[in-house]
Formats: C-alpha cells, structure tokens, sequence
C-alpha cells in the first residue's frame, strides 16, 4: 500500500523476516513475524515499538498521502500540526494495530 516492492522472505527458525524497499527511496526496510506470538494485537504501551514514522519531503506530501490513504479505504487522522514548530503529519494504523505517521517537519 505504501509502495514498497517485496524483496524476498528470510525464514528462520524463531521468526520470519521480509524485507521491502523503495523504489523512490533509499530505504530498505526488514519486517519481523515471530512465530508463536500470544494473540491479542500490538500495545505500545508494552516495551517495544510505539510506532513507525515516515518522513515526506514537503507538507503538500502530507495532504497528497491523506488523500490516498483515504481512497484505499485506510482511516486516517486529519492532517495537523506536529510536535516542531511548522512540522505537520498525519497517523493510521496498519492491520496490527501499529500506528504508522506520515510527517513533515
């Protein structure tokens, strides 16, 4: 959905790792599946992730990714400001229930 291509799956016996890039970015990125994982979801208020970020080149980045998102079905905030003076960012979450924000400071 965020436009990455699929590199390939690295099985191991603990975890299963994916590893994605950009094709529009430097960026390579490695998602980890543990296997046997309790049910429930994601809590960020349990140590580990709080969320995932993704920084955009300019604000009107962040208004063209609402508008996106919101096409592919993907509830998302509005656009507002961020934590810096001029930052602005959007958040949504993905099916794990990790938030994920698109920001631009």
């Amino acid at each position: 959905m965020l436009g990455f291509e699929r590199l390939g799956v690295l099985p191991h016996e603990r975890f299963e790792r994916l590893a994605l890039r950009h094709p529009e970015m430097p960026l390579l990125l490695t998602l980890l599946s543990h296997h046997g994982c309790p049910a429930g979801g994601f809590d960020e208020t349990v140590t580990g992730l709080d969320h995932l970020a993704f920084r955009t080149p300019s604000p009107a980045d962040i208004n063209t990714w609402r508008q996106w998102l919101a096409t592919q079905q993907v509830n998302c905030s509005d656009v507002k400001d961020g934590a810096l003076p001029g930052s602005r960012l959007i958040t949504f979450r993905d099916p794990d229930g990790i938030q994920i924000e698109c920001y631009c400071s």
